[in-house]
């Protein structure tokens, strides 16, 4: 019989001590060893340690936490820049027209080509149908995936996810797919495979 335990931060760092970074939040607990140091970091709301391991050094160790805390801010401020980017194109709108196409590649050991026409949108929103596609094969199970105008699925409402002020918004087109918007139109073409 399997059984399974959360564990918490303390669970992980136990009778460690304790140290905070107050900019970025993040904890990290150090025990000193006979031949080292043993060290687990946490960022965010997480359980799970970013970290779990020994130095030999305290010099070694030092540097890694520093460097650790540096990757931290970096991505906080990427973070910050997206949602600045996003909340900027959110506020002038997007251009998404009825009769954009767009086209969704995916697949884990073959690459699969989705088709997509906006048939109405909204201010954050449109909706969309998934189109037809012409295969012409130009090597082995492969080749080029176009769209044609003929509907194959049900109207579907999707959130239009900001890329750039004014610009053309992509959506998520399924839970493993992302759709982006083809400037051709009608004569777009996107490379598939087939073979698994």
């Amino acid at each position: 019989m399997r059984f399974s335990v959360k564990m918490t931060r303390n669970d992980w760092m136990g009778t460690m001590e304790i140290h905070t970074d107050e900019k970025s939040g993040a904890v990290w607990g150090i025990k000193v060893l006979e031949n080292g140091y043993h060290v687990i970091g946490f960022s965010g709301k997480r359980n799970n340690p970013d970290f779990n391991y020994s130095f030999r050094t305290k010099e070694n160790l030092d540097r890694y936490i520093s460097e650790w805390l540096e990757r931290l801010g970096y991505a906080a401020k990427i973070r910050k820049e997206r949602a600045a980017s996003r909340k900027a194109a959110r506020a002038v709108g997007h251009s998404v027209a009825v009769g954009d196409i767009y086209s969704a590649s995916w697949g884990y050991d073959q690459t699969n080509v989705d088709w997509y026409k906006v048939i109405k949108t909204t201010k954050c929103g449109a909706t969309i149908v998934e189109i037809a596609a012409s295969r012409d094969e130009t090597g082995f199970m492969s080749g080029n995936s176009s769209p044609v105008d003929e509907v194959i699925g049900s109207p579907k409402k999707v959130i239009l996810i900001a890329d750039e002020p004014g610009g053309k918004w992509g959506f998520k087109a399924t839970e493993c797919s992302y759709a982006s918007y083809c400037p051709k139109g009608w004569d777009s073409s996107e490379g598939y495979t087939s073979y698994a």
